[in-house]
């Protein structure tokens, strides 16, 4: 890879490698010197980020480095250092599990970093899994509460639904427009329009949005994302809010 690319990928990167250190050190260091690991990795992505807003670099590998997009990032980041912070404080998560929860909430924080940058709406799925798959498992980590056992199988099979959703409506842009793009799958469509086939758009249109809706809580789906705030870690509450509602403005 070139340096644009890496300068792109930059925050993702030092998200991803300072997760491995804490996997790496979490037998040896104490969850306080975890949480300021993790706080210095965020920095550092923070850092980058910033650099992107103040020195606009062009697009790389299907990833848009407009100033926009980098709020986004630094908003989605915010979020995850005020997570880590209330974790190294929380009693609701026992100690031998805070090293775990910081580290996935790293990486949930990258997958959620790509999800508002990429301008592939198959990487756009992949990212949505990510962060899905990081929520399910944060979720979970409070062990003697059925509640939060509830709540995180609850939104384990939400978010199987709207994943087969988005999957549905994804391979029925692909075989009308020939392209993952957003920008090709953009000009496919308003083309599409143009020639009066509206059935094809109103399915599709249906589907993606019904899960982008179920993934977001939106009502009617609103349900499963209450169950899971309440039976989560409160850290884990507030950092599912806000990841949500970055991912909503992406």
């Amino acid at each position: 890879m070139n340096s644009g690319t890496w300068v792109a990928f930059s925050s993702e990167i030092t998200l991803v490698v300072t997760a491995a250190l804490n996997l790496m050190f979490q037998r040896k260091s104490r969850p306080n010197t975890l949480s300021w690991l993790s706080t210095f990795g965020i920095l550092s992505a923070v850092i980058f980020s910033l650099f992107l807003v103040f020195s606009p670099q062009e697009n790389v590998l299907l990833i848009s480095t407009a100033a926009t997009t980098q709020v986004l990032k630094i908003f989605g980041l915010f979020s995850c250092w005020i997570a880590v912070i209330m974790t190294s404080k929380s009693s609701e998560i026992h100690q031998e599990d805070k090293s775990d929860v910081l580290t996935i909430l790293l990486l949930t924080t990258a997958s959620l970093s790509i999800m508002v940058s990429t301008t592939s709406l198959l990487v756009l799925f992949l990212t949505f899994e990510g962060m899905g798959m990081g929520i399910y498992l944060l979720s979970s980590f409070c062990r003697n509460s059925a509640e939060s056992s509830e709540a995180s199988l609850k939104y384990f099979f939400h978010a199987s639904l709207a994943s087969m959703l988005m999957a549905c409506g994804m391979l029925l842009l692909f075989a009308k427009t020939g392209s993952f793009d957003t920008q090709v799958v953009r000009v496919e469509l308003a083309k599409i329009a143009q020639s009066g086939n509206s059935f094809y758009l109103i399915v599709t249109f249906t589907l993606m949005v019904s899960s982008l809706f179920a993934r977001m809580g939106i009502f009617p789906f609103q349900g499963t994302l209450i169950d899971t705030v309440n039976g989560a870690p409160t850290p884990v509450s507030a950092y599912i809010l806000a990841a949500k509602v970055v991912a909503s403005a992406a």
